[in-house]
């Protein structure tokens, strides 16, 4: 914390914490809930994804990842990182067939303090950053790791964070393994 590269705070709480439950992330009122232990499926308002927990790379800690994302029209698996604070982070093995070459060569970086020590990272531009049928940014910035930034061995295309989720409610069921934004 004191070297700026972990968020001030008391502590931390893994996803395996809320086994079961609801977490419920507004963005709008920066308020958070978790419901109570669920016994059965609570149903998806409209567009759902489908959460996993592969690991971070074949080695890494497991994590939360779920489909229902698209990058100009295409369907892209993310992890959701409330550490990352930028919108989209793609991979270098999902670039190609994204067909974000282009958005990948530019020149102009920016620095996230909260990456893997504090990391530059190339910045494009994508037509659309959605969600299901919701379009979340037009004209929109997003990322490109780039060497020195930890990658999950083409596991799933990248990283979806704090500023793609401003101004929506974040829902993580685990108890059925999904994921939608309000």
């Amino acid at each position: 914390m004191a070297k700026g590269t972990l968020p001030k705070a008391d502590g931390a709480l893994a996803y395996t914490a809320f086994h079961d439950r609801m977490l419920e992330l507004d963005y709008k009122s920066r308020w958070a809930g978790v419901s109570e232990v669920l016994k059965a499926d609570v149903p998806c308002p409209g567009s759902c994804g489908a959460v996993t927990n592969p690991t971070f790379g074949k080695k890494g800690p497991p994590i939360v990842v779920t489909t229902g994302f698209e990058v100009n029209g295409k369907l892209v698996a993310m992890q959701v990182d409330r550490m990352y604070s930028g919108t989209m982070l793609i991979f270098p093995t999902s670039v190609e067939k994204l067909a974000l070459s282009k958005q990948q060569e530019s020149t102009k970086t920016r620095y996230f303090s909260f990456t893997d020590g504090g990391e530059d990272m190339t910045e494009g531009i994508a037509g659309t950053e959605s969600f299901g049928q919701t379009t979340l940014k037009k004209d929109a910035t997003l990322y490109f790791a780039t060497a020195k930034v930890h990658t999950p061995d083409g596991m799933f295309d990248g990283t979806v964070g704090q500023e793609l989720f401003a101004g929506h409610v974040v829902i993580l069921d685990f108890h059925a393994q999904h994921f939608w934004m309000l």
